[in-house]
């Protein structure tokens, strides 16, 4: 997905209430907390010390690359002005060679990264529209046995939940090395403990202590409750106890045994710089403080929504936004981290905060905690502990009901973020396609990679439903560099608009579209490969444009309109390597899709997103038109599928 991140460390709301006047100095403890992590011992950090920083690519590698990628969009004349404009800028001794110069120097001069501060700042949080929809991801989990229940399904994943966020506390989870390449690990860090904040102009995150975040925060119908789930020795709740208080808060709600408070929850799905006023004036009362330390300061969330979605759509559309209002949007914190989702029905999900994590780091962290819930079931006596832990009584003895003073001002904040919400859930089509035909497998029969093979349906759906080629982005992780994040794959090529021109002319043969099909492939796959590597084009153009912003200086090739036409991602799309969850996020322009794909070895999962408002798009038809795509390439590319040699006897 397409990101719109300074991480700031906190360990108390009093260096909140300096945040005004401290800013430089929160940003400074992040970069010393990152750094201090980067030396850390411990399973988790076993490769760290042989991760690299993210490399500048050489001003004739990016232009190169830049200019062949602008083929497809501009026409001649364009292409011919983008490509004087490139010449000037990269001359010898001129503007070009000055800004690369500044950057290397920054490249040298930061301790992790050149990119890292300016990367989460110009994509995140100076980003002021709502994070619900345009920010925010979600995962719906897969649910192990028919048998689940809402609490026992919440009580498990919660004490799995903590049982990961213990390991990655403690330094002890297992270190990514993807095909032999060790990753980055220092994002996981901010996966539980941690809150987005808003704040006027940037927001800005907290990430809290461990034996700070040694409680959850539990909601139901808008209420907050907090539970303590970890003592002071380290030990971890009981299940029994666990699920009694989830019961018991329940029950509290549901029949009006506690005060009901404002629905304060959905002022975190305004815009951010009204969430931020109405934030600045809830916290000028002491309760008010208490209440969103405990918030922001959580290990995670627990959403106990009170509806059974029956169709994978509902779920999506719930997990992602809530359904408005009326519906579960109050039942949410938006900007925290991680929440956990569990409906009435026993199924689940997560959703996510985008800020300080990537997709790849949240999936390893939901897939452990998913294979281990299997495992759980594999178990004939769970069941049954299922059954006799829903007679427990339910309890509020340890949880806390957090309440709420709101002023005027904020009540007609909350009014405001109502209207808000609701007109963005309305405005929101989401579809859920399973294909299951065939999956990665006949990728591979025919000679390709499975996302390359991917994209290209996905380009060619697009051209079928709307008649064009669009701008196409893929996410691609470069956590192979420290505090590496993402890089755009620049899907949309010359090779791939020649296939797509293929496939739609009758005149042409199916051994000519199954040749130009391969090339494509092929080009993508480079492209992905050096996008990986940090020799992408656009992370390195940004940081051009910001070094010559910073610098006060202009050049037409940094405003040049190609750059922005080439950008417009009306295809916004991201892959996750999920064994047991589908993902989905918005789309990141207002006539383009969302697009996530999830690739296993017999079926592809896809979830479309797109707006209403406009009168183009359509996540219905996209998926239609995706369907049948795949299906037809199946036709044409299955003749030309070599026959797999025989296995030798022994």
């Amino acid at each position: 997905m397409l990101p719109r991140v300074s991480l700031k460390m906190s360990r108390s709301m009093k260096q909140q209430q300096a945040t005004a006047s401290n800013m430089p100095a929160l940003r400074k403890q992040y970069t010393a907390a990152a750094e201090a992590a980067h030396g850390k011992q411990g399973s988790m950090w076993q490769y760290q010390s042989k991760i690299p920083k993210l490399p500048v690519p050489t001003l004739e590698q990016t232009m190169k690359k830049y200019l062949r990628t602008l083929e497809p969009h501009l026409t001649a004349e364009e292409l011919q002005n983008t490509r004087r404009l490139a010449e000037d800028f990269t001359k010898p001794g001129g503007i070009g060679s000055i800004l690369q110069h500044r950057l290397l120097a920054r490249q040298q001069s930061e301790p992790l990264s050149w990119l890292h501060n300016w990367w989460y700042h110009w994509a995140y949080v100076d980003y002021r529209d709502s994070v619900v929809v345009n920010v925010s991801f979600f995962y719906q989990f897969e649910t192990p046995s028919e048998k689940v229940t809402q609490l026992g399904r919440a009580t498990d994943l919660t004490l799995l939940f903590l049982e990961v966020k213990h390991a990655i506390d403690t330094d002890s989870f297992p270190a990514d090395n993807i095909r032999g390449v060790p990753q980055c690990m220092l994002s996981y860090k901010n996966i539980f403990n941690t809150c987005r904040v808003p704040f006027p102009n940037s927001d800005y995150n907290v990430r809290y202590a461990p034996e700070k975040s040694q409680h959850i925060v539990v909601s139901r119908k808008g209420q907050f409750f907090t539970i303590p789930v970890i003592d002071a020795h380290g030990n971890r709740i009981a299940r029994e106890a666990l699920e009694s208080h989830f019961k018991g808060i329940i029950e509290a709600v549901d029949h009006g045994k506690v005060s009901k408070q404002p629905l304060v929850g959905l002022l975190t799905t305004d815009h951010r710089d009204k969430w931020a006023v109405a934030r600045q004036d809830l916290f000028t009362d002491g309760v008010n403080r208490a209440s969103l330390e405990a918030l922001e300061s959580a290990a995670f969330m627990v959403c106990l929504d009170d509806e059974a979605p029956q169709s994978g759509n509902a779920e999506c559309e719930l997990l992602l936004h809530g359904g408005g209002s009326q519906r579960q949007s109050a039942n949410r914190w938006f900007d925290k981290t991680i929440q956990v989702i569990v409906w009435s029905n026993g199924h689940a999900g997560m959703l996510g905060e985008h800020s300080t994590i990537d997709g790849y780091p949240a999936t390893m962290v939901s897939d452990m905690v998913l294979e281990k819930e299997r495992h759980l079931w594999k178990d004939s006596h769970h069941d049954a502990a299922h059954r006799q832990l829903s007679q427990v009584q339910g309890s509020l003895t340890s949880a806390k009901h957090l309440a709420f003073n709101v002023s005027q001002t904020a009540s007609a904040a909350i009014k405001d973020a109502t209207a808000a919400v609701d007109k963005s859930v309305a405005n929101l089509e989401l579809f859920e396609l399973i294909f299951k035909n065939f999956g990665s497998d006949f990728p591979k029969a025919f000679g390709v990679s499975p996302d390359a093979f991917v994209q290209m349906a996905m380009q060619l759906a697009y051209f079928k439903l709307h008649g064009h080629f669009a701008p196409c982005y893929e996410s691609c992780s470069t956590r192979k560099y420290v505090v590496g994040r993402t890089e755009t794959g620049r899907v949309m090529s010359t090779d791939s608009c020649n296939w797509v021109k293929a496939m739609v002319n009758p005149q042409v043969s199916d051994q000519e579209k199954a040749n130009l099909f391969k090339q494509a492939c092929e080009a993508h796959v480079n492209y992905m490969k050096d996008a990986s590597d940090g020799y992408g084009v656009d992370r390195h153009i940004l940081g051009l444009r910001l070094t010559a912003k910073d610098a006060g200086i202009s050049h037409p090739f940094l405003t040049d309109g190609a750059f922005a036409k080439s950008t417009h991602w009306k295809l916004s799309t991201s892959q996750l390597p999920s064994k047991y969850s589908m993902t989905g996020y918005g789309p990141v322009v207002p006539d383009g899709y969302g697009l996530y794909y999830n690739i296993r070895d017999k079926q592809l999962g896809f979830c479309v997103s797109s707006f209403r408002s406009n009168g183009q798009t359509s996540a219905t038809k996209m998926a239609a038109s995706l369907n049948n795509t795949l299906l037809e390439m199946q036709r044409v590319l299955t003749p030309f599928i070599k026959p797999a040699a025989p296995k030798a006897k022994l």
